[in-house]
């Protein structure tokens, strides 16, 4: 929200399950210094929100809880992830005990995912350090999150090709990734960028921008299904 010319900030509101707008004009999550991407799960007891925050100079993952009658718990927010490695684009998802967090950072020369877990309702880590979920032979970024069957799935971009593929990789409720390395949903010809994730009661679905296709079918949705045991149903994808 740009209301403040001098900053970006994160502003919410609670939307009634009848699409009434609880806090019409919103209200302030964080505000004073420029903010990017935010995101949001319920955890079971609160809202929680992160997003990409610049207050030290270089974009670093921070976070806020916000409780269901809008009260933000956190109103100065508390780091996720600020070590200085040029952290953007966080995703949220929970198991109803806890909220992963993933995003993409610097790891090595290039850009991998990387993940911390937070306590249901308190926003306390469970992790000291945040955990490599999938290491980079090149960059990798846009990571989203669903949970379903007892695990995490995790999707992205990935550039190994020298081209935007879409990648996924399980995670384990401890943070841990249940695949030796990711594997792939689309590796077509052409770009595939922006993966979204959601969980079914037999498995997610992964969509995704797709370029594969010459104009003026250029920019295309594409989707995938994955099984909980993680095996790819529509390999390289459907449009």
């Amino acid at each position: 929200d740009h209301r403040d010319p001098t900053a970006i900030a994160v502003y919410g509101a609670r939307i009634a399950a009848d699409g009434t707008v609880l806090d019409p004009g919103g209200f302030p999550i964080s505000t004073g210094a420029n903010h990017f991407e935010p995101v949001v799960a319920f955890d079971g007891t609160c809202f929680f929100v992160a997003w990409t925050d610049f207050r030290l100079g270089t974009s670093s993952i921070y976070g806020a809880r916000v409780s269901s009658d809008g009260e933000v718990l956190d109103p100065a927010g508390f780091s996720i992830s600020d070590t200085g490695n040029n952290h953007r684009g966080v995703a949220l998802a929970s198991d109803g005990n806890q909220v992963l967090a993933v995003w993409s950072s610097e790891h090595s020369g290039s850009r991998g995912i990387w993940g911390k877990r937070f306590a249901r309702g308190t926003g306390l880590p469970f992790d000291t350090t945040a955990q490599l979920i999938a290491d980079p032979p090149q960059n990798q970024e846009v990571p989203d999150i669903a949970f379903g069957g007892g695990n995490f799935m995790v999707v992205f971009r990935d550039a190994r090709d020298d081209m935007g593929d879409i990648y996924g990789i399980r995670v384990r409720p401890d943070g841990t990734p249940i695949e030796p390395a990711p594997f792939p949903l689309a590796v077509a010809v052409g770009f595939q960028d922006l993966p979204r994730v959601a969980s079914g009661p037999n498995g997610f679905v992964a969509v995704w921008a797709d370029e594969r296709n010459p104009w003026p079918a250029y920019n295309d949705v594409y989707g995938a299904r994955i099984s909980l045991t993680g095996t790819v149903l529509d390999p390289n994808g459907r449009p």
